[in-house]
């Protein structure tokens, strides 16, 4: 057991039966606490040289419009979220999406994207985190 942010505590347990077990004492004893399991995240893609002249808001439509191989997969492109701007420039800017695994892999193999006039090259986004201080890494 340990605390993790926003006043949360992580509890680890060996087996299954011990977390059904942990998790159905805690809703009789209490109403007050939340239970909940961890959820897996979804991977991130960067997006590079999308141009400045398309708004966020924008963005996910004009790509499935615009990208005949998304299609297929319309349902999991519905879960497809823009995360953050990574870099901008004049006319241009990098754009990390977050999406499902399988539009993922869509995207990763057609290696690019339109959009309007332009072609978007798509890579993988790992952010790693760095300490300044030690150098050392996620912490």
């Amino acid at each position: 057991m340990r605390t993790i942010n926003k006043n949360r505590v992580l509890v680890q347990c060996v087996t299954k039966e011990d977390k059904d077990r942990f998790l159905t004492a805690i809703k009789e004893k209490t109403n007050t606490l939340q239970v909940s399991s961890p959820r897996k995240r979804n991977p991130n893609v960067l997006l590079k040289n999308l141009p400045n002249e398309i708004s966020d808001h924008e963005v996910l439509q004009l790509l499935k419009d615009q990208n005949p191989e998304l299609e297929e997969k319309v349902q999991l492109w519905e879960e497809t979220k823009i995360r953050f701007t990574l870099k901008k420039f004049e006319n241009s800017r990098h754009l990390v999406l977050e999406m499902n695994p399988t539009c993922r892999n869509l995207c990763l193999n057609m290696k690019f994207l339109r959009a309007n006039w332009n072609v978007c090259k798509v890579q993988d986004f790992i952010a790693i985190n760095r300490c300044f201080k030690c150098l050392g890494y996620h912490h």
